[in-house]
C-alpha cells in the first residue's frame, strides 16, 4: 500500500508435478553410470539429478534420457569413449550417440544436435531440465525414506518413510538368537498399526527362518546373517484374510553384534525365497541388504517392489551349502519382477577432475551378483531406482572375482505406467515450477 491508499503485488503462478518413482524405467539421485561388458537394452525413461555417464559397446536404450547437469560420453572412472551406445528417436530409429556436454558445451548448439539426432528425447542443463526430489524437509538426504521409525520423525518424514507406511513393522533384536537360529520368533517385535493379526510362533516359525552365517558373500568378502522369508508360507498364512495380509512390509535388526564365530563383523541381511507366484501386491522394505533367491512374481503377476541397501539376485539353483567360501559356482538362467529401489555403488570421483578411481560398477551392476551367470540370462521386468549409496553392503565392484554377468534381457515394466499397477507406497518426486510472474493491483 503506498500512501493514495493503493495495494499492489506479485500475483506468482506455479506448477507443480509429483511423478510416481516407479514410472521411471532408470531413476538416480546421484551420477548415473552406465558401462556395460554384455549387452544390455533398456526401455523405459531414464532420469538422473547428477550427470549421466554413457559409454558402451553395446548399449540401446528405447525412451527419453533426461538430466539437469551433463550427459558425457565417456566411463567416470577413465577417458575410454566406446561408440556402441544408442538411443532411441520418435520412430524408433537407433541412433548412435556421438556427441555430449563436453564435446558441445554451447547450450543452443547441444539442443539443436541433440533435436536432429533424437526428436528431443535427450535433454541435460542445455534446456533446463528440472531436478526431481523427494519430499522431505529441506536438507534431509533421501536415504531417510528406508531407515527404521524414530520417535522424533515429524509428519513429512512420516509420509515418506516406508517404515511408516508399512502394515506390518518387525524389528529383530539379535541379541537373544542364539547359533542354531532358534528362538527367532520370540526375538521380533511385530507392531501392526491396523490391527491385523500377526501369526502364532508357530506360524512364524514357518514363515521366518535365522542362520548366522548361512553363506559366504563373496562380494563383501565375510559371512552372511540371514534372516529367510518364505514368501509361499507367508502367502498360504495370510490366504485372502484382510485381517491378515500384509502390503507393505518392513523389517529391520537391533542389538547387532555378539555372536560371530568367524570374527567378520556381523553382517545381518534379508533374503526371500519361494516368491515364484504372489499372493496379493507387496512392497517388502528394510534398511539391511536384500536378496532375492530364484524366480520372482512370474506367475499371476501382482505389482511389487523391494527397498533395501543394495539389492542382490540369487539364481534358481543356488545353494547356501555350495557358497561356505569364496568358490564361485554356477548359476541359472532366473527371472524377477519387481521394482527396486536400493543403495548403488558410485565411482567416487570423475577422473577429469581427480585422475583414475575404481569403477563402481554401473546400472549394469546395480542388481548385484555373487554367482557365475556366463552364458545364463537374467530376465528383469521393473524399474531400477537409487537415491543414495549403499552404507551396509560396500564392498567395491569387481568383476570375475566373485561373479560373472548374465545375459541381461531387461526393460522396464510398462504396467507401471498404470497407476493402478504400482507397488504399493510408491513415493514420488517432483518440484514447483514457476511459470509466470504478473503485478496485481
Amino acid at each position: 500500500m503506498d500512501g493514495g491508499d493503493n495495494v499492489s503485488g506479485i500475483i506468482v503462478s506455479a506448477k507443480a508435478q509429483a511423478i510416481p518413482i516407479f514410472q521411471f524405467g532408470i531413476f538416480y539421485e546421484q551420477d548415473l553410470e552406465a558401462t556395460n561388458g554384455p549387452a544390455m537394452e533398456f526401455a523405459g525413461w531414464v532420469h538422473a539429478n547428477g550427470n549421466i555417464y554413457a559409454s558402451s559397446n553395446n548399449a540401446w536404450y528405447r525412451d527419453a534420457i533426461t538430466t539437469p547437469n551433463m550427459l558425457i560420453h565417456d566411463r567416470k572412472d577413465a577417458n575410454n569413449v566406446y561408440n556402441g551406445v544408442y538411443v532411441n528417436d520418435a520412430s524408433g530409429n537407433e541412433v548412435q550417440l556421438d556427441f555430449d556436454s563436453r564435446t558441445i558445451p554451447d547450450p543452443a548448439a547441444f539442443r539443436s544436435e541433440s533435436d536432429a539426432k533424437f526428436d528431443n528425447r535427450v535433454k541435460t542443463n542445455a534446456y533446463g531440465v528440472d531436478t526431481l526430489r523427494i519430499p522431505l524437509p529441506t536438507g534431509m538426504p533421501p536415504i531417510v525414506i528406508m531407515q527404521p521409525r524414530q520417535a522424533g520423525d515429524v509428519d513429512q518424514v512420516k509420509k515418506a518413510k516406508f517404515a511408516w507406511k508399512a502394515d506390518w513393522y518387525i524389528e529383530v533384536n539379535l541379541t537373544p538368537i542364539n547359533n542354531v537360529g532358534t528362538n527367532l520368533c520370540n526375538a521380533m517385535t511385530s507392531i501392526r498399526d491396523g490391527g491385523q493379526t500377526l501369526p502364532s510362533n508357530i506360524e512364524c516359525d514357518n514363515i521366518f527362518t535365522w542362520t548366522w552365517e548361512a553363506f559366504y558373500e563373496g562380494r563383501e568378502q565375510r559371512q552372511a546373517d540371514v534372516l529367510d522369508i518364505n514368501l509361499a508360507q507367508l502367502f498360504a498364512w495370510t490366504g485372502t484374510d484382510a485381517s491378515k495380509m500384509t502390503e507393505i512390509f518392513y523389517v529391520t535388526f537391533t542389538g547387532v553384534g555378539g555372536y560371530d564365530p568367524s570374527a567378520d563383523g556381523v553382517y545381518p541381511i534379508v533374503r526371500v525365497f519361494n516368491g515364484g507366484q504372489l499372493g496379493n501386491p507387496i512392497t517388502l522394505t528394510t534398511d539391511r541388504p536384500f536378496y532375492i533367491q530364484g524366480d520372482y512374481n512370474v506367475t499371476n503377476w501382482q505389482s511389487s517392489a523391494m527397498v533395501g541397501d543394495a539389492i542382490s539376485i540369487l539364481s534358481n539353483i543356488w545353494s547356501d551349502a555350495a557358497h561356505s567360501g569364496p568358490a564361485l559356482t554356477v548359476a541359472a538362467s532366473t527371472e524377477v519382477n519387481i521394482a527396486i529401489l536400493a543403495g548403488h555403488s558410485a565411482t567416487a570421483c570423475d577422473w577429469f577432475d581427480c585422475g583414475a578411481n575404481p569403477y563402481g560398477g554401473g546400472i549394469e551392476n546395480y542388481p548385484r551378483f555373487i554367482e557365475r551367470w556366463q552364458g545364463k540370462t537374467l530376465t528383469y521386468r521393473g524399474s531400477l531406482v537409487s537415491l543414495s549409496t549403499s552404507v551396509m553392503a560396500i564392498g567395491q565392484w569387481s568383476y570375475g572375482s566373485y561373479y560373472t554377468a548374465p545375459t541381461r534381457n531387461w526393460m522396464f515394466d510398462t504396467r507401471f505406467e498404470d497407476p493402478a499397477n504400482l507397488p504399493p507406497g510408491t513415493p514420488v518426486v517432483g518440484n514447483v515450477i514457476h511459470t509466470a510472474f504478473r503485478p496485481a493491483y
